[in-house]
C-alpha cells in the first residue's frame, strides 16, 4: 500500500505545474550557487598557487644573507582549498586561510575573503550549501504542508482511510515521495561535481556529504507531513511549518551564536595583544623579565664553553638568545592562544548542543565538518602553521648561532643554499574519521530528530483521522 501511494503521490506531483516550477526554481538556484561556487574557486586556487610560487620564487633567490633578517623577511603559508569547498565555504570566508611565518611573532590567518567584500555579501554568500540547507527544506514545506490537511479539507481522506489505506501508510507514502524529489536535487548536485571534478573528487567524503542531507530532507519531508495530516486546515499546516523554518533556520542559530557568546566572551584584540606583549616582555608570571632570563642564560653558555666572556665564545650568542626568547614566545602564545582557542571551542559547543533544538545546526555544522571548513578545521591549520613556524625558526637561530659567525657579527650571512634546503610548508588535511570525532552531538542529534520523526509517523492512530472534521 505504501508503494502504490507513493507511486501515486510522486506522479501526481510531478506532473503538478506548481511543483515542477518549485522544482525547476530550486534546481536552478542550486545550479547559479555552484556556478557561483566553481567560479569563486576556481579564483581562488589560482590566486593560491601563483602566490605559493611567487613566495617560493623568493626565498629561494635570497642568495647569501643573515639568517636573522631572513626571519624577518619570512614566509608564507596556504591552506589548500578542498574541492567541497565549492559547496560549502562554512567558516573560510571570514578566518581567512594565509598565514604569514615569521620570526618573534605568531600571526594569525590573513586575507578574509569577508573582509574584502560589502556588508551584504558578508550577510549571506550565495553558494549551494545555503540552498541545500534551507531553500530545499523549504521546497518540502511547500509541497507537503497541503498534502493531507487538504484532502481533509475535499473529504477524500476518510475514503481513503476507510478503502484500507492506514493513516501511517498515507504519510509515509507521500513523505517517501516527497523525500525522493528532494532527493533528485542532490542528484543535481552530484552531477555537476563529477562533471566538473570527477577524477579529483574524494567520493567517500563526498557520499557522506551528501548522505548528511539526505536524512536531513528525509526528516523534513516526514515532519511537514505529519503536521499537514495533525492540522484541520492546510493554512494552518503552512503557517505552522513556516514558523519551525523561520525558527530553525534563522532564529534558533542566531540565538545559540549569542548565547555562546555571552556565556564565554572573547577578549578584544587590543586587550589580547597588550597582555600577550606584557607576558612577553615582564615573564608569564610577572617575575621572570626578558632580562633576568638573558643573564641566566648568559652565565650558562658561559659555563657550558668554560669562557669568562661572550666575546670568547666560539659561537654567535645571539642565536642563542634569539633562539630561547622564541621558546619564551612560545610558552606565550600557547598559554594566552590556548585560551583564546579553548573559549572559541566552548562557543562552538553551544551551538553543537543547541542543534538538539535545530537540526539545522546539525546539518550546516557536518556540511562544514565534511567539506573541510569548520571552525575545528581552521584551528587545525593554525596549529599545523604554528609548529611548522617553529622549526623553521629554530633553523634559523641555529644556523646563527652554530653557522660560522660570531657574536656581534650581524653582518654575516649563511650561503644561498642553506635557505634553499628549508622545506616549505605543506598543509595535511586531518582524515576522515577526525572530522567525524569532532561532530559526533551533531550526528547523534539528526538521527534521534529522524527516529523521533519517524515513530510519530509510525504510531500514527486511524481513528484520530475519522474523529476530526
Amino acid at each position: 500500500m505504501v508503494r502504490l501511494i507513493l507511486s501515486n503521490e510522486l506522479k501526481g506531483s510531478l506532473r503538478d505545474r506548481r511543483v515542477q516550477l518549485l522544482a525547476g526554481f530550486t534546481a536552478l538556484l542550486l545550479l547559479l550557487s555552484a556556478w557561483s561556487g566553481q567560479g569563486t574557486y576556481t579564483h581562488l586556487a589560482d590566486a593560491r598557487e601563483q602566490a605559493a610560487a611567487k613566495a617560493g620564487a623568493e626565498w629561494d633567490s635570497l642568495g647569501a644573507y643573515n639568517p636573522h633578517s631572513a626571519a624577518h623577511f619570512g614566509t608564507y603559508a596556504y591552506r589548500p582549498l578542498g574541492l567541497l569547498r565549492m559547496l560549502d565555504a562554512g567558516v573560510q570566508p571570514f578566518t581567512g586561510d594565509v598565514l604569514k611565518v615569521e620570526g618573534h611573532v605568531a600571526n594569525e590567518a590573513l586575507y578574509a575573503e569577508a573582509s574584502r567584500s560589502s556588508s551584504l555579501v558578508r550577510f549571506s554568500a550565495f553558494q549551494p550549501a545555503l540552498v541545500l540547507q534551507a531553500i530545499v527544506p523549504l521546497l518540502l514545506i511547500f509541497l507537503a504542508f497541503g498534502s493531507i490537511a487538504r484532502e481533509r479539507e475535499t473529504g477524500t481522506l476518510k475514503m481513503l482511510v476507510l478503502q484500507g489505506a492506514s493513516f501511517r501508510q498515507l504519510m509515509a507514502g507521500k513523505a517517501l515521495a516527497y523525500w525522493i524529489i528532494s532527493l533528485g536535487l542532490l542528484l543535481v548536485t552530484v552531477l555537476i561535481m563529477a562533471i566538473l571534478y570527477g577524477g579529483q573528487m574524494a567520493w567517500d567524503t563526498f557520499a557522506l556529504f551528501m548522505l548528511a542531507y539526505a536524512l536531513y530532507y528525509l526528516l523534513a519531508a516526514l515532519l511537514s507531513v505529519y503536521v499537514s495530516a495533525r492540522a484541520r486546515r492546510s493554512s494552518s499546516a503552512l503557517a505552522v511549518l513556516l514558523g519551525g523554518w523561520l525558527l530553525w533556520v534563522f532564529i534558533l542559530p542566531k540565538l545559540a551564536a549569542q548565547l555562546g557568546q555571552s556565556l564565554y566572551p572573547l577578549p578584544s584584540r587590543i586587550v589580547f595583544e597588550e597582555q600577550m606583549r606584557e607576558d612577553r616582555k615582564k615573564g608569564l608570571d610577572g617575575h621572570n623579565p626578558s632580562d633576568e632570563r638573558r643573564k641566566a642564560l648568559e652565565e650558562k653558555v658561559l659555563l657550558e664553553y668554560e669562557v669568562d666572556s661572550i666575546e670568547q665564545l666560539p659561537i654567535n650568542f645571539d642565536g642563542i638568545v634569539m633562539q630561547a626568547d622564541e621558546e619564551y614566545g612560545n610558552q606565550v602564545w600557547d598559554k594566552h592562544f590556548g585560551d583564546y582557542y579553548q573559549t572559541v571551542q566552548q562557543q562552538n559547543r553551544v551551538i553543537q548542543w543547541a542543534s538538539a533544538l535545530a537540526p539545522f545546526l546539525a546539518v550546516r555544522n557536518l556540511s562544514m565538518a565534511l567539506a573541510g571548513t569548520s571552525l575545528y578545521d581552521h584551528l587545525h591549520f593554525q596549529q599545523s602553521v604554528e609548529d611548522y613556524r617553529r622549526g623553521w625558526v629554530k633553523a634559523l637561530n641555529d644556523e646563527h648561532a652554530y653557522g660560522g659567525s660570531k657574536t656581534g657579527e650581524w653582518s654575516w650571512k649563511a650561503e644561498a643554499a642553506f635557505f634553499q634546503s628549508m622545506e616549505d610548508y605543506t598543509y595535511e588535511r586531518p582524515g576522515l574519521s577526525w572530522s567525524l570525532a569532532n561532530r559526533w552531538p551533531e550526528i547523534v542529534v539528526l538521527l534521534a530528530w529522524l527516529l523521533g520523526a519517524v515513530g510519530l509517523v509510525a504510531f500514527s492512530r486511524n481513528l484520530s483521522v475519522l474523529d476530526q472534521n
